[in-house]
């Protein structure tokens, strides 16, 4: 009888840890992301360069999320050459349709002057957009790159980028 409780013990075990790994793989980077290779009846992880062409269409599409991927891959190097220029238009081009993270990356960039002319009235304006909706440590570095920028920038500059943010704010209500 023992036997038989410890053999359903470690059946138990089994089965959830397979059911634990089954939901890890549903996530990002997950099954989801691989194609079923039909000659070995398998799934393979697609390669960096199909799965950039993959976010370039539904970047190029609209799609705001792969408009900030491809940003993301083109400013490290992954999956794609790095291109700072190309990161900035992809980045913004998500920033301008109220992706939080993008929000907070466009600032950054316009801090540092990354692909972008170096522009604190720019990097104050995007960052705190990013800050209001963005959330945890983005918006934290947000606020960061936000109050940096301020402490560059003239009264009258600072007035400007407060005035370009609440038209922004206004003309972008969140969803």
């Amino acid at each position: 009888m023992g036997k038989k409780i410890a053999l359903l013990v470690l059946l138990g075990a089994f089965l959830l840890s397979v059911s634990s790994f089954a939901e890890s793989l549903q996530g990002e980077g997950g099954w989801r992301d691989y194609d079923r290779d039909e000659r070995k009846d398998t799934y393979v992880q697609p390669s960096p360069r199909a799965k950039s062409d993959s976010v370039r269409k539904k970047a190029e599409a609209g799609d705001a999320n792969a408009q900030y991927i491809l940003g993301y891959m083109y400013r490290t190097g992954e999956g794609v050459p790095q291109d700072y220029k190309k990161a900035a238009i992809w980045t913004r081009k998500a920033a301008e349709q109220g992706y939080p993270l993008a929000l907070c990356n466009i600032g950054e960039m316009y801090a540092t002057g990354q692909g972008v002319p170096q522009d604190y009235v720019q990097s104050y304006f995007w960052s705190s957009l990013g800050a209001s909706r963005a959330s945890g440590d983005a918006s934290r570095q947000a606020i960061v790159i936000r109050d940096q920028a301020a402490k560059r920038l003239t009264p009258e500059k600072l007035m400007e980028a407060q005035r370009m943010t609440r038209k922004w704010e206004k003309s972008h209500p969140r969803k």
